[in-house]
């Protein structure tokens, strides 16, 4: 019963993940594809961080910071299981799961590669597994501040 109560606390932020990732995703492409301009990353990369910031007012505030945080725990989850999927060896038969897996991980930390130049083979994915999570607990936390002092726009987000 625990797992599914994290499954369901999770499903908007991982909702939210994946439109973040898709919108930054297409954005990179269009601009690596025509320019290569780092500056025009590095845009992609702070509208990314914004849009997750601005979509952890929407998720709901469970009333203390560890609770929180298990709103948004499972997206470093799912990154490092991803990681993890690359590194499996691959037989003839398991090569199309492991170029899924491959896929899902790179298209998750594109936007991260490109900023920072680290090689695609880079091997310690925390960083980028624990931004996006970061990103929309601190939106909540705001949301929370705000709240908390009176506010009134908890009744924008709720």
């Amino acid at each position: 019963m625990r797992v599914f109560n994290l499954l369901t606390t999770n499903i908007k932020s991982l909702f939210f993940h994946f439109i973040v990732i898709g919108i930054a995703g297409i954005l990179n492409l269009g601009v690596w594809g025509r320019t290569g301009n780092e500056n025009l990353s590095l845009a992609v990369l702070i509208l990314s961080l914004v849009l997750y910031l601005i979509l952890g007012l929407f998720l709901k505030d469970k009333g203390s910071i560890s609770k929180n945080i298990q709103t948004v725990v499972l997206i470093p989850i799912l990154s490092l299981l991803l990681y993890m999927g690359t590194l499996l060896p691959a037989s003839d038969f398991e090569g199309s799961m492991l170029n899924s897996f491959n896929f899902l991980y790179f298209a998750t930390i594109q936007p991260f590669l490109n900023i920072t130049g680290i090689p695609a083979n880079f091997n310690y994915p925390f960083i980028f597994a624990i931004v996006p999570a970061f990103m929309l607990w601190l939106g909540l936390q705001v949301k929370t501040v705000f709240k908390e002092r009176g506010n009134y726009s908890h009744r924008l987000f709720n």
